[in-house]
């Protein structure tokens, strides 16, 4: 920690600050003096109302400075609570994007389901009518049988 002897609108003051940063605080304290010495306010009875009123007017100062520099960090007004009102948009936003990716997937996943069962049924529906020819096959050797049998029955009997 340094130490400095500074003088301020004619008066001196012991002021502490950071190693390193003596140079930067003298600087400082030479344009509080300088915007002293330019308002004219360097009476010993006014001292506390001097300072303030050359704080006040290099703060003003520095407030213009910084409105002037484009991109400047200075905000419009209501600008917090629109950037509340957009963030939540947002979010609701993607919340109805993942609700209807959701609902495509589904309807993706639906509609293989879908044409599987109609594939799976018409193998189902080619089988059914395989076997009902097989059927009719076997039903039409059956009654050939039956009806030879029948014929050797009534030959062994007379």
């Amino acid at each position: 920690m340094s130490s400095l002897n500074l003088s301020v609108g004619g008066r001196r003051y012991k002021v502490h600050c950071a190693d390193g940063e003596e140079a930067h605080v003298t600087k400082m304290a030479g344009i509080v003096d300088a915007r002293l010495t330019k308002l004219g306010a360097t009476q010993p009875q006014n001292e506390a109302k001097n300072l303030l009123f050359a704080a006040l007017v290099l703060a003003d100062e520095l407030h213009e400075a910084n409105l002037s520099i484009p991109g400047s960090s200075k905000k419009p007004e209501g600008y917090a609570e629109k950037l509340a009102r957009l963030q939540e948009e947002v979010r609701q936003e993607k919340k109805a994007r993942e609700k209807l990716e959701k609902k495509l997937e589904d309807a993706e996943t639906g509609s293989e389901t879908l044409t599987f069962g109609v594939a799976a049924n018409r193998a189902l529906s080619e089988q059914e009518r395989k076997l009902a020819d097989q059927l009719e096959t076997l039903a039409a050797d059956l009654e050939q049988t039956a009806e030879r049998l029948e014929t050797n029955k009534t030959a062994v009997a007379s």
